[in-house]
């Protein structure tokens, strides 16, 4: 797709926001920070309306679309941002879009204007719980006993929005940061640049979001969009491995001339660059169907998370391999764009899954016509 002249402005100076704010450097000091990033940059990006890119002005979002949040994803992923975007800005923004809007105006408005940062616990794969988390009715209200491991920013949420099993099937609940009986614990894990959690719900109160047993719907649609809009992710990390090695290539010599003069390793970086371009089509063709709320939308995302993944592995492996030594070295950023490549080619299911989505949706499909 071709991005409108405002489109590739906004992509402009998130690109140069980042590189200021997001340096290699950067990142590694963000490791060491409480939550992993810092509440000033936040505080920045939701100045700047990125936020809530695609929540509606009457929500308090910028009001655009899906689109504009893949930008955002996608220059984040050139600079291995580790902020809540996945958590807040997409999946706990989009999940209280598609379960009630309406009544989430608030809490909407605060996560849009950073003054609230959520999360979903746990992902749900095609629309199921996995059976981790029951929520059980007690004098009217809910309560959670369950575990939810890998639940991206789940120590510094403030918001963690969990589907959770019930009678009438899986729902969606909401719970506080500070809500009694839930024990947060951080996990280690092989991203350097992202966090993850592990959340324990002992008898911890929560709140029904939408309506009773309609987990699966809507943890089936917010599959659909945050597989997309990773792919935009995997897209920037991609991009930008493939501009490191052929600057690299061209500068780094042996035998008296650059090493991009060889054939060999002209060809590999060809082939980065073609699967770099077919990253782009497929991820952004996904997107706009998300944008327009496309009924191919179930189709084409797990189509583009499947692709992409492996893709994206593929093309930080062989740029690594093509740095030679100094790729392997702890100062060179190539290993921190390793790990995010692989963290994030499983981080919602991984190729295989992802295919086998895609084909029980085209059998049940072709059934129907």
């Amino acid at each position: 797709m071709t991005l409108t002249p405002e489109q590739a402005e906004m992509r402009t100076v998130l690109r140069s926001f980042f590189a200021q704010v997001s340096s290699d450097e950067a990142v590694r000091e963000a490791g060491d920070l409480a939550g992993g990033f810092d509440p000033a940059i936040w505080s920045r990006l939701a100045g700047m309306g990125m936020l809530g890119a695609h929540v509606p002005v009457e929500f308090g979002g910028g009001g655009a679309g899906f689109v504009e949040l893949a930008i955002l994803l996608e220059e984040a992923g050139r600079s291995l941002f580790g902020g809540p975007l996945l958590s807040s800005a997409l999946l706990a923004t989009t999940a209280l879009l598609i379960a009630d809007a309406r009544g989430s105006k608030r809490l909407l408005s605060e996560l849009s204007a950073g003054q609230l940062i959520g999360t979903v616990a746990p992902f749900p794969h095609d629309g199921e719980s996995r059976g981790r988390v029951h929520a059980s009715l007690r004098s009217g209200s809910w309560f959670l006993t369950g575990e939810a491991a890998f639940v991206l920013d789940g120590e510094s949420a403030d918001l963690i929005l969990v589907f959770a099993d019930t009678p009438a099937g899986p729902s969606l609940y909401r719970v506080t940061g500070g809500a009694a009986g839930l024990e947060r614990t951080g996990m280690e894990t092989l991203d350097l640049s992202r966090r993850h959690s592990r959340l324990t719900f002992e008898e911890t109160p929560a709140q029904l979001v939408g309506g009773q047993g309609g987990g699966h719907e809507i943890a089936s649609r917010l599959m659909d969009i945050g597989v997309a809009l990773l792919a935009a992710e995997q897209l920037g990390v991609a991009e930008r491995m493939l501009e490191l090695t052929v600057s690299y290539a061209s500068s780094r010599e042996q035998f008296g001339q650059p090493i991009g003069s060889f054939q060999a390793v002209k060809h590999q970086c060809a082939e980065m660059l073609v699967e770099v371009e077919l990253m782009r089509s497929i991820t952004y063709y996904a997107v706009a169907l998300a944008a327009r709320g496309d009924e191919e939308l179930p189709i084409a995302s797990p189509a583009a998370a499947a692709f992409t993944g492996e893709a994206c592995f593929r093309i930080v492996s062989r740029a690594l391999h093509l740095h030679g030594g100094i790729g392997f070295t702890w100062e060179h950023p190539s290993h921190l764009f390793f790990r995010r490549a692989k963290a994030d080619e499983v981080l919602f299911g991984d190729a295989r899954f992802h295919r086998g989505v895609l084909s029980k949706r085209l059998i049940a499909y072709a059934k129907q016509v």
